[in-house]
């Protein structure tokens, strides 16, 4: 039985990720996670409405920026937040840091700096499945620079070649780092056609919350699959600041922040709910609490 979607439900996820990684920008500059941060503020209806869709067993692998994914995959709040500071109550036990989070009672198999580099790890997982003939899928989440490295490519020609059990799941904020798309592709957006020629079914889709997840019920039942999924990412690469903060502002256009707002998910989510104030109010509670107890808890023992 496939899973449904309902408001509630997307809502309270969205808006957690969006509060927590609010969060953790406002406390980074404290200097007490010392960890490299890639936030996915205005990303956040891709990691839901991917998760929403997949079975709970589904394994899911994911990039340097993978707190939306880890939380939407049912992660612990809690266990994200003492990650980033380093300490023993954390998901990988202090040792990981924000971009190599991992959690194998939730199915959130692990993360890497290496761009494109958990790809084919997640691709050797869905060939172990087919072999052993089990029922389960897997799911890696990639931005668009992966799509421009040889390991990305050889995937996904051996996931279509041999028929795998496996979801290619592209966030095409259409930056790498601080470079545009279009300095850096000759045809850009043209990376379903790719995947189609590789033997995949694709799709190429906007990030509306309900589309992401209508799209991937679909992707399942026809795997191996690619969605790429148009997006934007609201602040920097990497850190707690937006572009114009640090005077990065030659890939961006000056009204960037405006646009990227009226087509906000997370608002559109929290308008579709009866209860917004208190879902809000909850999930600061539960932002503010995994806080104290980072701050709290004991380093992990070499």
């Amino acid at each position: 039985m496939m899973p449904e979607f309902d408001w509630e439900t997307a809502a309270q996820q969205m808006h957690l990720i969006r509060a927590t990684e609010e969060a953790i920008a406002s406390h980074y500059k404290d200097g007490k996670m010392r960890t490299p941060t890639h936030l996915s503020i205005g990303q956040e209806s891709v990691a839901v409405g991917v998760s929403m869709a997949l079975p709970q067993d589904a394994q899911v692998y994911s990039n340097h920026r993978c707190h939306a994914h880890y939380l939407a995959k049912g992660g612990s709040l809690d266990g994200l937040i003492a990650e980033l500071y380093g300490k023993a109550t954390g998901c990988a036990g202090g040792w990981g840091g924000s971009m190599h989070l991992v959690d194998e009672r939730v199915r959130f198999m692990g993360t890497s700096a290496i761009v494109g580099s958990a790809v084919p790890v997640a691709v050797g997982a869905a060939m172990a499945m087919k072999h052993s003939g089990s029922p389960n899928v897997s799911c890696v989440f990639m931005g668009d620079a992966a799509m421009e490295t040889g390991q990305v490519y050889e995937s996904l020609h051996i996931a279509g070649l041999w028929g795998l059990p496996i979801l290619f799941v592209m966030e095409d904020n259409g930056l790498a780092t601080q470079t545009p798309i279009a300095d850096r592709q000759r045809e850009p957006g043209n990376w379903a056609a790719l995947a189609t020629l590789l033997g995949l079914r694709a799709y190429d889709i906007t990030h509306s919350v309900t589309e992401v997840f209508e799209t991937t019920e679909t992707a399942l039942h026809n795997l191996p699959a690619f969605i790429r999924v148009q997006t934007d990412r609201w602040y920097t690469h990497v850190g707690p600041e937006l572009d114009e903060e640090l005077g990065l502002t030659r890939h961006r256009s000056d009204d960037y922040l405006e646009r990227y707002q009226q087509r906000d998910e997370v608002e559109n989510a929290l308008g579709m709910v009866d209860d917004r104030q208190d879902l809000v109010s909850r999930n600061f509670l539960d932002i503010e609490y995994a806080f104290l107890l980072a701050e709290k808890a004991e380093w992990p023992v070499p």
